[in-house]
């Protein structure tokens, strides 16, 4: 009877990236983060996010923000630990007024999903009864994800309502990787990939009422 054996790599993300788009990230800067993501509706001249385009209103000076996330987890499965770290740039803002705390205009970078896996299953086989059991193992590994580019304008119609809208372009590309190893090595090793690239178009539109 075979052995079954899954391991998951120290410093990769999560094996559910394996399906779909992968992990999504959060699609918010750190004083957002901060504030519980509430802060998706504020106004303010001192508060920098094209999540909401309309926020960009009230811009008086030219703005850069950056974020940064760093994730930690322990996984167990029953007397087995591991240690899974990872950390990831998050967001680039940048956006300047084009007539002060009236009407700006600004761009962004965000990751909006990443693959990142590798996971290791091995068991054994037997051509016939007679022969010795083949051991080998199966290697799933994944890379890669989905980028958004963002533009986007705000305008202040009166002291209480602001506008916006924008564009995000989506551009990414992800790759599945499955390799099969045998011991002995007298059979050739297996390798199967499959790459996929990904692009489009998304309309964004904000509304911020103070």
């Amino acid at each position: 009877m075979g052995a079954t054996l899954q391991a998951q790599i120290i410093q990769d993300g999560s094996i559910y990236s394996r399906f779909g788009l992968g992990d999504l990230y959060e699609q918010s800067h750190a004083q957002g983060q901060g504030m519980g993501h509430s802060g998706v509706a504020i106004g303010s001249a001192y508060y920098l996010s094209l999540n909401n385009p309309a926020s960009l209103a009230s811009q008086a000076i030219t703005r850069f923000g950056t974020s940064y996330n760093f994730q930690g987890n322990i996984l167990k499965d029953g007397q087995k630990q591991s240690h899974l770290l990872n950390g990831s740039f998050s967001a680039l803002q940048f956006a300047f007024p084009i007539k002060e705390r009236k009407l700006s205009l600004g761009f962004s970078y965000q990751p909006f999903s990443q693959v990142q896996y590798h996971v290791e299953h091995s068991d054994s086989i037997r051509a016939t009864t007679t022969e010795p059991r083949i051991n080998y193992v199966v290697s799933y590994e994944g890379s890669g994800g989905l980028q958004g580019f963002d533009t986007a304008l705000g305008y202040k119609v009166n002291d209480a309502i602001s506008v916006g809208a924008g564009l995000r372009l989506y551009n990414g590309n992800i790759e599945h990787l499955q390799r099969t190893g045998y011991v002995p090595t007298d059979f050739a090793e297996t390798l199967v990939t499959q790459r996929t690239s990904l692009h489009g178009v998304a309309p964004k539109l904000g509304l911020i009422i103070q």
